[in-house]
Protein backbone atom coordinates (compact mmCIF):
# COMPACT_ATOMS: atom_id res chain seq x y z
CA UNK A 1 0.00 0.00 0.00
CA UNK A 2 0.88 3.81 -0.42
CA UNK A 3 2.98 5.20 2.65
CA UNK A 4 1.30 7.90 4.62
CA UNK A 5 2.12 11.37 3.76
CA UNK A 6 4.95 13.32 5.78
CA UNK A 7 2.85 15.85 7.39
CA UNK A 8 6.08 17.68 7.94
CA UNK A 9 6.25 18.25 4.11
CA UNK A 10 2.59 18.65 3.79
CA UNK A 11 2.22 21.58 6.41
CA UNK A 12 1.96 25.13 5.61
CA UNK A 13 3.75 26.35 8.15
CA UNK A 14 6.96 26.15 10.56
CA UNK A 15 6.59 22.40 11.85
CA UNK A 16 8.18 19.20 14.21
CA UNK A 17 8.00 15.61 15.68
CA UNK A 18 8.45 15.88 18.93
CA UNK A 19 8.90 12.74 21.52
CA UNK A 20 7.29 12.87 24.89
CA UNK A 21 10.45 13.60 26.99
CA UNK A 22 10.47 16.90 24.53
CA UNK A 23 13.33 15.88 22.08
CA UNK A 24 13.06 17.34 18.57
CA UNK A 25 12.82 14.65 16.27
CA UNK A 26 12.56 16.12 13.28
CA UNK A 27 11.66 19.43 11.83
CA UNK A 28 10.83 20.97 8.47
CA UNK A 29 12.99 24.15 6.98
CA UNK A 30 9.84 26.65 7.75
CA UNK A 31 10.80 25.51 11.11
CA UNK A 32 14.34 25.60 10.59
CA UNK A 33 13.71 29.46 9.07
CA UNK A 34 11.20 30.49 12.25
CA UNK A 35 13.35 29.50 15.26
CA UNK A 36 16.72 29.58 14.51
CA UNK A 37 16.82 25.74 15.68
CA UNK A 38 17.43 22.56 13.78
CA UNK A 39 17.58 19.11 14.79
CA UNK A 40 19.19 18.25 11.67
CA UNK A 41 22.54 19.31 13.13
CA UNK A 42 21.25 19.70 16.96
CA UNK A 43 20.28 15.89 17.50
CA UNK A 44 19.96 16.53 20.83
CA UNK A 45 17.07 19.70 20.43
CA UNK A 46 14.74 20.07 22.87
CA UNK A 47 11.48 21.77 22.70
CA UNK A 48 12.21 23.78 25.53
CA UNK A 49 14.90 25.61 23.80
CA UNK A 50 11.94 27.64 22.61
CA UNK A 51 11.04 29.11 26.29
CA UNK A 52 12.71 31.54 28.10
CA UNK A 53 12.05 34.36 30.68
CA UNK A 54 9.05 35.66 28.47
CA UNK A 55 7.41 32.69 28.42
CA UNK A 56 4.11 32.24 30.53
CA UNK A 57 5.31 29.33 33.18
CA UNK A 58 1.15 28.51 33.18
CA UNK A 59 1.31 27.83 29.55
CA UNK A 60 4.81 25.93 29.19
CA UNK A 61 3.87 23.52 31.88
CA UNK A 62 0.52 23.00 29.54
CA UNK A 63 2.73 21.91 26.32
CA UNK A 64 4.86 19.90 28.35
CA UNK A 65 1.79 17.88 29.45
CA UNK A 66 0.65 17.61 26.14
CA UNK A 67 3.86 16.23 24.97
CA UNK A 68 3.67 13.70 27.86
CA UNK A 69 0.06 12.51 27.11
CA UNK A 70 0.82 12.91 23.63
CA UNK A 71 -2.20 14.75 23.89
CA UNK A 72 -4.37 17.56 21.71
CA UNK A 73 -3.49 21.36 22.57
CA UNK A 74 -3.64 24.90 20.70
CA UNK A 75 -2.51 27.65 22.21
CA UNK A 76 -0.68 31.14 21.60
CA UNK A 77 2.57 31.09 23.60
CA UNK A 78 5.56 33.66 23.64
CA UNK A 79 8.66 32.19 22.55
CA UNK A 80 12.24 32.61 22.00
CA UNK A 81 13.79 31.81 18.78
CA UNK A 82 17.82 31.64 18.57
CA UNK A 83 18.22 35.11 17.57
CA UNK A 84 15.95 37.61 16.93
CA UNK A 85 13.41 39.07 19.03
CA UNK A 86 10.52 37.24 20.96
CA UNK A 87 7.76 35.90 18.91
CA UNK A 88 4.25 34.59 19.59
CA UNK A 89 3.65 31.50 18.34
CA UNK A 90 -0.08 30.06 17.38
CA UNK A 91 1.10 26.55 18.56
CA UNK A 92 -1.24 23.52 17.70
CA UNK A 93 0.31 19.81 19.37
CA UNK A 94 -1.32 16.52 17.70
CA UNK A 95 -0.45 13.20 18.09
CA UNK A 96 1.84 11.75 15.15
CA UNK A 97 0.10 8.79 13.79
CA UNK A 98 1.16 5.16 15.35
CA UNK A 99 4.38 6.75 16.60
CA UNK A 100 3.97 7.70 20.10
CA UNK A 101 5.38 11.42 19.46
CA UNK A 102 3.54 14.20 18.70
CA UNK A 103 3.45 16.70 15.82
CA UNK A 104 3.58 20.39 16.53
CA UNK A 105 2.78 22.85 14.10
CA UNK A 106 4.08 26.70 14.77
CA UNK A 107 2.88 30.09 13.01
CA UNK A 108 3.72 33.94 14.20
CA UNK A 109 1.12 35.66 14.78
CA UNK A 110 3.30 38.88 16.20
CA UNK A 111 2.14 40.76 13.74
CA UNK A 112 -1.63 40.32 14.94
CA UNK A 113 -0.77 40.22 18.25
CA UNK A 114 0.72 43.65 17.98
CA UNK A 115 -1.65 45.25 15.84
CA UNK A 116 -4.21 44.76 18.60
CA UNK A 117 -1.94 46.20 21.36
CA UNK A 118 -1.18 49.30 19.19
CA UNK A 119 -5.39 49.93 19.13
CA UNK A 120 -4.71 49.90 23.20
CA UNK A 121 -8.23 50.24 25.25
CA UNK A 122 -10.65 51.26 22.62
CA UNK A 123 -9.56 47.81 20.54
CA UNK A 124 -12.92 45.87 21.11
CA UNK A 125 -14.95 49.06 20.66
CA UNK A 126 -12.82 50.04 17.74
CA UNK A 127 -12.67 46.94 16.13
CA UNK A 128 -16.63 47.07 16.79
CA UNK A 129 -17.28 49.47 15.00
CA UNK A 130 -15.02 48.55 12.05
CA UNK A 131 -15.88 45.35 11.55
CA UNK A 132 -19.71 46.71 10.88
CA UNK A 133 -18.64 48.78 8.62
CA UNK A 134 -19.60 47.87 4.71
CA UNK A 135 -16.09 49.14 3.35
CA UNK A 136 -12.50 47.09 3.59
CA UNK A 137 -10.06 48.89 5.50
CA UNK A 138 -6.45 47.56 6.06
CA UNK A 139 -3.98 49.79 8.17
CA UNK A 140 -0.02 49.19 6.46
CA UNK A 141 3.40 49.71 7.86
CA UNK A 142 4.95 52.02 5.11
CA UNK A 143 7.37 49.33 4.34
CA UNK A 144 3.39 47.81 3.27
CA UNK A 145 2.85 44.94 6.26
CA UNK A 146 -0.17 44.86 7.18
CA UNK A 147 -1.56 45.75 10.79
CA UNK A 148 -4.49 45.42 10.63
CA UNK A 149 -8.02 44.21 8.10
CA UNK A 150 -11.62 44.42 9.27
CA UNK A 151 -14.34 41.72 8.67
CA UNK A 152 -15.26 43.51 5.36
CA UNK A 153 -11.73 43.70 3.81
CA UNK A 154 -10.81 39.92 4.93
CA UNK A 155 -13.79 38.89 2.64
CA UNK A 156 -13.93 40.95 -0.44
CA UNK A 157 -10.19 39.67 -0.07
CA UNK A 158 -11.10 36.20 0.60
CA UNK A 159 -8.80 35.35 3.21
CA UNK A 160 -8.54 34.95 7.02
CA UNK A 161 -7.58 37.96 9.85
CA UNK A 162 -4.36 35.75 10.67
CA UNK A 163 -3.00 34.97 7.25
CA UNK A 164 -3.63 38.23 6.06
CA UNK A 165 -1.60 40.00 8.96
CA UNK A 166 1.74 40.55 8.20
CA UNK A 167 1.41 40.46 4.59
CA UNK A 168 3.18 42.52 2.13
CA UNK A 169 2.61 44.51 -1.06
CA UNK A 170 4.89 41.74 -3.17
CA UNK A 171 2.31 38.93 -1.59
CA UNK A 172 1.26 36.54 -4.75
CA UNK A 173 -1.99 36.45 -3.50
CA UNK A 174 -2.70 39.85 -4.54
CA UNK A 175 -1.90 40.00 -8.07
CA UNK A 176 -4.32 42.94 -8.63
CA UNK A 177 -5.24 43.98 -12.26
CA UNK A 178 -5.87 47.39 -13.60
CA UNK A 179 -9.17 48.62 -15.19
CA UNK A 180 -7.58 47.57 -18.75
CA UNK A 181 -7.20 44.32 -17.35
CA UNK A 182 -3.52 44.30 -17.39
CA UNK A 183 -1.74 42.79 -14.24
CA UNK A 184 -0.76 46.48 -12.27
CA UNK A 185 2.70 47.35 -11.71
CA UNK A 186 3.37 46.67 -7.87
CA UNK A 187 4.78 50.38 -7.80
CA UNK A 188 1.15 51.35 -8.76
CA UNK A 189 -0.18 49.52 -5.98
CA UNK A 190 -2.33 51.85 -3.56
CA UNK A 191 -0.33 51.52 -0.68
CA UNK A 192 3.06 52.01 -2.21
CA UNK A 193 1.69 54.76 -4.60
CA UNK A 194 0.82 56.54 -1.35
CA UNK A 195 3.72 55.84 0.59
CA UNK A 196 5.94 57.50 -2.49
CA UNK A 197 4.13 60.45 -2.87
CA UNK A 198 2.98 60.89 0.50
CA UNK A 199 -0.23 61.64 -0.59
CA UNK A 200 -3.65 60.43 -1.15
CA UNK A 201 -4.82 58.20 -3.51
CA UNK A 202 -8.41 58.32 -4.79
CA UNK A 203 -10.72 56.22 -6.26
CA UNK A 204 -8.44 53.55 -7.74
CA UNK A 205 -10.18 50.95 -9.39
CA UNK A 206 -8.60 47.69 -9.32
CA UNK A 207 -9.51 43.87 -10.06
CA UNK A 208 -8.52 41.00 -7.32
CA UNK A 209 -9.20 36.89 -7.78
CA UNK A 210 -10.32 36.52 -4.76
CA UNK A 211 -8.22 33.99 -2.82
CA UNK A 212 -11.28 32.07 -1.18
CA UNK A 213 -13.16 31.19 -4.34
CA UNK A 214 -10.84 32.42 -7.80
CA UNK A 215 -13.63 34.84 -8.17
CA UNK A 216 -12.70 38.30 -10.52
CA UNK A 217 -13.59 41.06 -7.67
CA UNK A 218 -13.67 45.19 -8.48
CA UNK A 219 -12.56 47.55 -5.95
CA UNK A 220 -12.72 51.17 -6.00
CA UNK A 221 -9.68 51.83 -3.33
CA UNK A 222 -8.80 55.32 -1.66
CA UNK A 223 -5.22 55.48 0.37
CA UNK A 224 -4.25 57.96 3.08
CA UNK A 225 -0.65 58.21 4.57
CA UNK A 226 -0.57 59.24 8.06
CA UNK A 227 2.93 61.43 7.94
CA UNK A 228 4.41 62.54 11.47
CA UNK A 229 6.09 65.40 12.26
CA UNK A 230 9.04 64.64 10.35
CA UNK A 231 7.32 64.11 7.46
CA UNK A 232 7.80 60.58 7.05
CA UNK A 233 5.00 58.10 6.02
CA UNK A 234 4.61 55.82 8.85
CA UNK A 235 1.53 53.80 8.39
CA UNK A 236 -0.97 53.73 5.35
CA UNK A 237 -4.62 53.13 5.65
CA UNK A 238 -6.57 51.89 2.45
CA UNK A 239 -10.22 51.40 2.18
CA UNK A 240 -11.83 49.95 -0.84
CA UNK A 241 -15.72 49.26 -1.59
CA UNK A 242 -17.21 46.35 -4.02
CA UNK A 243 -17.94 47.22 -7.50
CA UNK A 244 -18.40 44.20 -9.01
CA UNK A 245 -21.53 44.62 -9.83
CA UNK A 246 -20.94 48.15 -11.22
CA UNK A 247 -18.51 47.13 -13.24
CA UNK A 248 -20.50 44.08 -14.47
CA UNK A 249 -23.59 46.41 -15.63
CA UNK A 250 -20.77 48.78 -17.62
CA UNK A 251 -19.40 45.54 -19.22
CA UNK A 252 -22.89 44.79 -20.11
CA UNK A 253 -24.28 48.57 -21.11
CA UNK A 254 -20.83 48.59 -23.24
CA UNK A 255 -21.78 45.31 -25.11
CA UNK A 256 -25.62 46.57 -25.85
CA UNK A 257 -23.49 49.89 -27.36
CA UNK A 258 -21.16 47.86 -29.55
CA UNK A 259 -24.19 45.57 -30.58
CA UNK A 260 -26.56 48.56 -31.87
CA UNK A 261 -23.36 50.50 -33.31
CA UNK A 262 -22.89 47.11 -35.35
CA UNK A 263 -26.32 47.42 -36.40
CA UNK A 264 -25.92 50.67 -37.12
CA UNK A 265 -23.12 50.42 -39.03
CA UNK A 266 -25.21 48.09 -41.29
CA UNK A 267 -27.82 49.57 -41.68
CA UNK A 268 -28.67 53.29 -44.02
CA UNK A 269 -29.95 54.61 -41.12
CA UNK A 270 -29.24 58.08 -39.60
CA UNK A 271 -30.26 57.85 -35.91
CA UNK A 272 -29.78 61.35 -33.98
CA UNK A 273 -31.19 61.31 -29.95
CA UNK A 274 -32.41 64.86 -28.17
CA UNK A 275 -31.70 65.03 -24.48
CA UNK A 276 -35.55 67.22 -23.59
CA UNK A 277 -33.83 68.16 -20.05
CA UNK A 278 -30.51 68.87 -20.88
CA UNK A 279 -31.57 70.18 -24.32
CA UNK A 280 -28.49 68.36 -25.69
CA UNK A 281 -28.16 66.57 -28.89
CA UNK A 282 -26.39 64.13 -30.62
CA UNK A 283 -26.63 63.95 -34.56
CA UNK A 284 -24.51 60.41 -35.41
CA UNK A 285 -21.84 60.82 -38.14
CA UNK A 286 -24.66 59.07 -40.65
CA UNK A 287 -26.78 61.90 -39.88
CA UNK A 288 -24.15 64.41 -41.37
CA UNK A 289 -23.17 61.92 -43.89
CA UNK A 290 -26.78 61.72 -45.39
CA UNK A 291 -26.44 66.23 -45.34
CA UNK A 292 -23.46 66.04 -47.27
CA UNK A 293 -21.35 67.69 -44.23
CA UNK A 294 -18.18 66.12 -41.85
CA UNK A 295 -19.36 65.14 -38.16
CA UNK A 296 -18.12 68.41 -36.40
CA UNK A 297 -18.46 70.95 -39.68
CA UNK A 298 -21.72 72.60 -38.20
CA UNK A 299 -22.69 73.39 -34.79
CA UNK A 300 -24.28 70.39 -33.15
CA UNK A 301 -27.35 71.72 -30.58
CA UNK A 302 -30.95 71.67 -30.48
CA UNK A 303 -31.68 73.80 -33.22
CA UNK A 304 -29.51 72.76 -36.27
CA UNK A 305 -32.05 70.25 -37.69
CA UNK A 306 -35.01 73.16 -37.73
CA UNK A 307 -32.48 75.45 -39.34
CA UNK A 308 -31.66 72.96 -41.99
CA UNK A 309 -35.33 72.07 -42.76
CA UNK A 310 -37.14 73.29 -45.94
CA UNK A 311 -39.06 76.29 -45.56
CA UNK A 312 -41.80 74.47 -46.84
CA UNK A 313 -41.99 72.31 -44.07
CA UNK A 314 -40.51 74.02 -41.06
CA UNK A 315 -43.81 75.74 -40.09
CA UNK A 316 -45.53 71.99 -40.11
CA UNK A 317 -42.84 70.19 -38.53
CA UNK A 318 -42.43 73.27 -35.94
CA UNK A 319 -46.43 72.08 -35.17
CA UNK A 320 -46.08 68.86 -35.02
CA UNK A 321 -42.54 69.05 -32.08
CA UNK A 322 -44.29 71.24 -30.16
CA UNK A 323 -47.97 68.64 -30.12
CA UNK A 324 -45.76 65.75 -29.56
CA UNK A 325 -43.67 67.57 -26.47
CA UNK A 326 -47.02 68.39 -24.78
CA UNK A 327 -48.78 65.40 -25.59
CA UNK A 328 -48.27 61.96 -24.48
CA UNK A 329 -47.43 59.86 -27.58
CA UNK A 330 -44.61 57.85 -26.70
CA UNK A 331 -43.49 57.21 -30.79
CA UNK A 332 -43.83 59.42 -33.44
CA UNK A 333 -43.21 59.21 -37.28
CA UNK A 334 -42.77 62.61 -39.71
CA UNK A 335 -42.07 63.46 -42.92
CA UNK A 336 -39.90 66.25 -43.90
CA UNK A 337 -36.88 67.76 -46.20
CA UNK A 338 -33.74 68.90 -45.07
CA UNK A 339 -31.39 71.01 -47.17
CA UNK A 340 -28.14 69.18 -48.04
CA UNK A 341 -24.93 71.19 -48.52
CA UNK A 342 -25.05 70.69 -52.22
CA UNK A 343 -28.61 73.01 -52.21
CA UNK A 344 -30.89 70.32 -52.83
CA UNK A 345 -33.41 69.15 -50.45
CA UNK A 346 -33.13 65.49 -48.88
CA UNK A 347 -36.46 63.60 -48.12
CA UNK A 348 -35.98 62.20 -45.04
CA UNK A 349 -38.68 59.93 -42.76
CA UNK A 350 -37.90 60.31 -38.92
CA UNK A 351 -39.35 57.75 -36.61
CA UNK A 352 -38.57 57.53 -32.82
CA UNK A 353 -39.16 56.89 -29.45
CA UNK A 354 -40.31 60.18 -26.83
Amino acid sequence: SAAAPDPLATADCAGAIVASDRRVIRANARFAALTGFDPAVEPELRFDALFGGATDNADRERVEAAFAANGVLALEILCHPRTGAVFWNDMVIVPAAATGHSLVLLRDVTARRTAEAALGVRAAHDRLVLDRIQAGIVVHKASTDILYANAKATELLGVTHDTILGAVNTDPRWGFIGEDGHPLPIADYPVGRAVATRDVVRNLIIGITRVSDLKLVWLMCNAYPIIDHDGTVTEVVVSFTDITSLKETERKLHKSQERLRLVLQGSRDAPWDWDLVTNEIYYSPRWWEMLGYADGELVSDATTWMQLMHEGDRERIDRAATQLLQGTAVTYELEFRLMHKAGHAVHVLSRGFI
